[in-house]
């Protein structure tokens, strides 16, 4: 079995230090639990010369190889590799003008494989949809209908297979509620069972 996982979102925490700097540069103090949209910068309402600020702090060197994975993570991918493949399909990060932030990726790439992904496990891709897998989990509603969409079940009695982990920022996509985990111990118990 193969199982896709995102990243930002599903496993290491990017909102918290993003939010951290927004509320640095912007007058209101925000939590990860007022976001209603994936796109912070217009979530918080920053201005475009506060988003410039923000993706400028977001890129650099550091910021993406500081990122702490959610509680639980690490206990939980040890769980699911005794079980299935575990692949990272990841988006790189760009800023703000559709280019890569330049050390983004290799910071990724180094998070990654310092919790236990090996080179073949880790896709970088704006389009997860065409990522092949079992079962695939992402914080980003429009990623898992696309997915769905692209990849009928496949795994007898899993359905659906495409699965939208909650979190704030995507508890206004109530159109996939029949795809919504609310936590990846689910997933874990799931797995376990087939």
């Amino acid at each position: 079995m193969r199982i896709l996982l995102d990243v930002d979102g599903v496993l290491a925490d990017f909102v918290t230090p993003a939010l951290a700097i927004i509320n640095e540069i912007s007058a209101r103090t925000w939590l990860a639990e007022d976001i209603e949209q994936h796109d912070l910068t217009r979530a918080c309402g920053l201005t475009p010369e506060q988003s410039k600020r923000w993706y400028a702090a977001i890129c650099a060197p550091g910021f993406c190889a500081n990122l702490q994975p959610y509680p639980g993570v690490v206990e939980i991918l040890t769980q699911l590799r005794e079980k299935a493949e575990l692949v990272a399909v990841t988006a790189p990060f760009d800023n703000g003008t559709d280019r890569a932030a330049p050390h983004w990726m290799i910071e990724r790439w180094d998070w990654l494989r310092a919790h236990g992904f090996g080179p073949r496990q880790i896709i970088f891709t704006n389009e997860k949809s065409y990522i092949d897998g079992d079962i695939f989990v992402d914080d980003n509603a429009h990623h898992v209908d696309m997915w769905k969409y692209r990849h009928p079940q496949k795994v007898a009695g899993l359905q659906p297979n495409g699965y939208l982990l909650t979190r704030p920022w995507n508890w206004p996509d109530r159109d996939l509620d029949s795809s919504r985990i609310m936590t990846l111990d689910w997933l874990v118990e799931t797995v376990a069972k087939i």
